[in-house]
């Protein structure tokens, strides 16, 4: 069957030219726009966001796609809910505490609750990827320069790739 919408037993969003018919892309924190808008640093660049799954059916997850543009990152926070990313495009860095890893189509990074994380898209391609969380979950915190620090004093290169504004 073409087109999306909600079925009997199933609600069905098909993909096509990398995108989900009647999933929006949406920015990657709407509320952080506004402080664009306004002139203020940002923690972030270059990311989009599709929510795939989270009040269509009654799940107790969300399941979201990101986009990071060439030379783009997350916002590098903490929160204390787990992470789970697998790479769909591309591939790109995480930064998860003072440890660093490539993420590539198909691996998988479970990014513990707590944890500072951050993604970043030093290649020449957009990065995507997969980010599945509870649905009932606490809201992110900026990392401070001191926690950063600190970060980097175990592993200097955190310090090296991590953006921070």
């Amino acid at each position: 069957m073409q087109g999306s919408g909600v079925y009997l037993y199933a609600i069905f969003y098909p993909h096509v030219n990398g995108r989900w018919i009647g999933i929006p892309v949406r920015p990657y924190k709407e509320e952080e726009e506004s402080l664009q808008r306004l002139g203020a640093k940002v923690r972030f660049k270059g990311v989009t966001r599709h929510t795939l799954a989270a009040d269509q059916a009654e799940i107790k997850f969300h399941v979201r796609y990101f986009e990071i543009e060439p030379g783009g990152y997350t916002t590098l926070e903490r929160h204390n809910h787990v992470h789970v990313v697998i790479g769909k495009r591309g591939e790109g860095t995480v930064i998860a505490g003072d440890e660093i890893y490539t993420l590539k189509e198909g691996d998988l990074i479970i990014i513990k609750g707590g944890a500072p994380h951050q993604l970043l898209n030093p290649k020449n391609s957009p990065f995507g990827f997969y980010c599945i969380v509870d649905a009932d979950r606490d809201r992110p915190r900026p990392v401070t320069r001191k926690e950063l620090e600190e970060l980097g004093k175990s592993n200097p290169e955190v310090l090296r790739i991590a953006k921070f504004a």
